[in-house]
């Protein structure tokens, strides 16, 4: 007769929270944690809640969604390839989110990550069906694609410029005891010829 073997004690929600902050990164086990819930294990989800309620920043520091979004974006690839690329994304990320970034920042860095890689794929694709011998119409369907995902790169990239500029360091200057706002000023950093 087979005995049940009983599940694998989950993590403690401060033991969790510690990792995550400790590891900057998405420690091993709350993947497993967050692949438990989603297979419908209740305590793995209330042990999810819990360390969400103990330490909301780890929402911050998870972003599973984005995670998981940049994974099917490299989906396809051999498991090299993706690791690869998804480092090459994590560098970009730091480097694009700087210092000390805002909330809306770090949104649309996430995007832009995303749309890059997203990009990055739709060439792959087309290049690989183009030298595969594609009909006039395969062909343009698979340009498009490529296209269109390039177009969302250069928006969100957009995006983000702008949001910076508006963003700008404001000149505060006190005259007579009197507080003067004087704007934007543009530091010499992001000038354009």
């Amino acid at each position: 007769m087979a005995r049940k073997t009983a599940p694998p004690a989950l993590p403690a929600s401060a033991d969790i929270a510690r990792s995550v902050l400790d590891a900057k990164g998405v420690p091993p086990e709350f993947i497993t944690l967050i692949q438990q819930a989603d297979a419908g294990n209740r305590a793995a989800l209330e042990r999810l809640r819990e360390t969400y309620a103990e330490l909301p920043s780890i929402a911050d520091h998870m972003s599973s969604l984005q995670y998981h979004a940049e994974r099917e974006a490299l989906g396809g690839l051999g498991a090299g390839g993706a690791e690869t690329f998804a480092a090459q994304a994590d560098r970009w990320r730091k480097r694009l989110m700087g210092e000390d970034p805002t909330p809306l920042e770090r949104l649309l860095v996430n995007r832009v990550v995303l749309d890059w890689l997203h990009a990055l794929r739709m060439d792959l694709t087309y290049h690989q069906k183009f030298n595969g011998g594609l009909s006039l119409a395969q062909g343009e369907f698979y340009a498009k694609q490529a296209e269109r995902a390039q177009r969302r790169l250069l928006r969100s990239t957009k995006a983000l410029a702008e949001v910076r500029r508006l963003l700008g360091p404001n000149v505060q200057i006190n005259v007579a005891e009197q507080q003067v706002v004087a704007g934007t000023v543009n530091t010499g950093t992001n000038q354009t010829p």
